[in-house]
């Protein structure tokens, strides 16, 4: 071979030699385009699936690695609830949470750490041109605190032990469903009340104003509800929202923009829409609308959220899932004066 190796190559075998090298080169181009379109393939069809790229180790942790609201599950008692450990007050994260309470962030929340608490309850009073060195003597309308029991609205998930450790990202999927489930039921107590059972608590539908529109009327719209702003400000309230469920509200916009043009809008108190819960319960009855000074109206929330762990039930412990339940606890809504929180309800078809 060396006797050939720097001898001059004949013009037609160098001609034949670069176009070999030219099709090869495009081979290598279509064989490395192909691979990478695969990879990315792959790469996306993982992400679209479970938010797990081909090659991402799992986090491999004990459950003394993995916390929800702040505690580490290895730790929570199983089936006894106890506070959790996080910074964040129960109200900010059920209002702050998506899907969770509409309501919360826009009343008064007054705080408490036992399984009770109070309200302090401002009166509406008159004041009077009073004459010189006259004694007062209307004492009688007294700032009161009201003391209340509570119920506990309770939410609970479940998932796959290995998978809890595994997956960093699921403690917040876990957090995202507890608190979406608490808050949307803490909202149908404050507008319902509700019992366990053992305690009543009482709502805005319970302690409001109710109005019944007038015979025939079977439908709400816009009249009714200025009407009701109306009343709530002659009560010397400040209306904040008018309260619904989503097709009542969605109806009542329509309402208004028809009769008065869309800019009136603006004019009327926040629109606040409370869907029906996840099991299909319906929040605010149909029919039924509230027009509230929620500024007025207070509600005691215990300060943490209370959370529990069960793995040793048999429907949980037979597929090795980790069950936890996250519950907050609620009074009843306080209100000075009944004008301030406006029930209008359609008269019966």
């Amino acid at each position: 071979m060396d006797e050939f190796a720097n001898k001059p190559m004949h013009a037609a075998a160098r001609s034949k030699e670069a176009k070999l090298l030219e099709i090869i080169a495009d081979y290598d181009k279509i064989l490395g385009s192909t691979i990478a379109a695969g990879a990315a393939a792959e790469r996306a069809a993982s992400l679209h699936q479970g938010y797990v790229i081909p090659g991402d180790p799992v986090a491999k942790r004990s459950l003394a690695d993995v916390r929800v609201f702040g505690s580490s599950v290895a730790e929570m008692r199983e089936a006894d609830f106890v506070a959790d450990t996080s910074s964040v007050p129960a109200a900010t994260m059920l209002s702050a949470a998506p899907n969770g309470s509409r309501l919360l962030g826009r009343l008064n929340a007054f705080e408490f750490s036992r399984t009770r608490g109070a309200v302090p309850v401002a009166p509406r009073v008159t004041a009077e041109l009073a004459p010189r060195n006259e004694p007062i003597a209307d004492v009688a309308v007294p700032v009161t605190i009201g003391s209340f029991q509570t119920v506990k609205p309770t939410a609970i998930t479940r998932i796959d032990a290995d998978e809890l450790t595994d997956y960093p990202f699921a403690e917040k999927s876990i957090e995202a469903a507890l608190l979406a489930g608490v808050g949307q039921r803490v909202d149908h107590v404050l507008v319902n009340g509700g019992t366990d059972g053992d305690e009543t608590v009482y709502g805005l539908l319970d302690v409001g104003t109710v109005t019944t529109t007038p015979a025939g009327e079977t439908t709400l719209d816009a009249d009714h509800v200025i009407d009701a702003v109306a009343r709530c400000e002659n009560a010397g309230g400040t209306p904040s929202a008018v309260i619904g469920n989503p097709a009542e509200i969605r109806a009542l916009q329509r309402s208004v923009a028809s009769l008065y043009g869309a800019a009136y809008l603006d004019k009327l108190p926040e629109f606040v829409a409370l869907p029906a819960l996840a099991d299909g319960t319906v929040t605010v009855p149909a029919g039924t609308v509230v027009v509230a000074d929620l500024a007025q109206v207070g509600v005691g929330v215990r300060k943490n959220l209370e959370i529990s762990k069960v793995t040793t039930e048999a429907s949980v412990y037979a597929i090795d899932h980790v069950a936890i339940a996250a519950r907050a606890r609620v009074g009843d809504v306080a209100i000075a004066d009944a004008g301030h929180v406006q029930v209008v309800v359609a008269a019966a078809a």
